[in-house]
């Protein structure tokens, strides 16, 4: 019984390597700020990187990265260069995969510390998603003229604001609407990544995460908000110091979901595989409940040896 044993667990071992793989991520989150506000115009292979993109990061041969090209196009071409987010809702829906449970990934003041964290898929970022990876530090805006689209100058984010309330750059706008779709779709413990060296304090309720992802996390989908804290320099907050984190407590408070904080010198690893299956979503949970399967299993065998 005993050789029985052990060489079923050597069978399954074989088996889960081979399931979760060997190989690390090949791709990763273009290391660029999500969004120019230089005023440059569109580039002219603005559709050749974003298929090419598409078609790299993509979860199923369905997806037709052509298609969703053409949504994402009609969301701002032929318009007016300076746009609200909800002008991209319909595209970010249709390109918005659900993320794993337990791995959604914010970040505030520390985009390189979170897309190293997210390297190994034990987090995901929006970025490393298909909405996220397929844009990622390109800018881009329309006219209404023909040919539809400006390659030679777009409006600044400070001359599209100035236009009024809600109104941004094209691409700005953009990022606006993904990021409030990647909150809305994000499942059990969600983390937020922020610096507590960052003069003005960890959290701005006026930048990304505090204006549009967590004003949006739905208490009936998200079970905790994990703050991650970690430092560039001098602890100016912890997470059991500062006005700004105080106002951050209060606010996921008022949302009615529980949270814990903690201090990190380095983001430890919480688990995860390494394949590209982390970006999609499906694959994640399955592969938890083949894991917990293997796990009764090897204990039964054991307590027979």
């Amino acid at each position: 019984m005993h050789s029985f044993a052990m060489l079923t667990l050597s069978l399954l071992a074989v088996s889960t390597i081979n399931m979760l793989g060997v190989v690390g991520r090949e791709t990763r989150a273009v290391d660029m700020n999500r969004w120019s506000t230089s005023g440059e115009g569109t580039p002219s292979d603005l559709k050749r990187t974003y298929v090419s993109r598409c078609e790299e990061r993509k979860c199923s041969e369905r997806i037709n990265c052509n298609e969703l090209w053409k949504q994402f196009n009609e969301s701002f071409a032929y318009k007016e260069p300076c746009l609200s987010p909800e002008s991209y809702a319909d595209y970010c829906d249709a390109a918005m995969y659900p993320t794993p449970m337990d791995k959604t990934l914010f970040w505030s003041g520390t985009r390189e510390q979170a897309h190293e964290a997210s390297k190994t898929c034990d987090f995901v970022t929006l970025e490393d998603t298909l909405l996220g990876y397929t844009l990622n530090g390109l800018t881009w805006c329309g006219e209404a003229m023909s040919p539809g689209i400006n390659e030679t100058q777009c409006q600044s984010d400070y001359e599209c604001m100035r236009q009024g309330s809600g109104i941004y750059s094209a691409a700005r706008a953009y990022w606006a609407q993904a990021s409030i779709t990647f909150a809305q779709e994000a499942t059990g413990v969600a983390f937020i990544m922020l610096d507590g060296s960052r003069t003005g304090g960890a959290f701005n309720e006026d930048r990304t995460f505090g204006k549009y992802e967590l004003p949006n996390l739905d208490k009936d989908r998200v079970t905790l908000v994990h703050i991650l804290m970690v430092y560039s320099g001098t602890r100016n907050e912890t997470c059991d110091k500062g006005a700004t984190m105080v106002k951050l407590k209060d606010e996921i408070d008022q949302k009615g979901i529980p949270y814990k904080c903690k201090d990190y010198e380095k983001p430890e690893r919480v688990g995860g595989v390494t394949d590209r299956s982390c970006y999609c979503g499906a694959s994640c949970p399955v592969m938890s409940i083949f894991c917990l399967v293997l796990l009764v299993l090897i204990q039964t065998l054991l307590s027979q040896v």
